[in-house]
């Protein structure tokens, strides 16, 4: 069975999106933990 309609988006390797690192660099100014912007981002830490 092939699945034709994907609802997520692929997150396969380590590579974050252009709107990742720009909402990281607001989540630093705002003096968030790393893990605080992980569990915001839904990434791991």
């Amino acid at each position: 069975m092939t699945q034709v309609n994907s609802t997520t988006e692929s997150r396969k390797g380590k590579h974050l999106t252009y709107g990742e690192m720009k909402q990281i660099e607001a989540f630093k100014k705002l003096d968030l933990s790393n893990r605080k912007i992980a569990n915001q981002l839904e990434r791991s830490p």
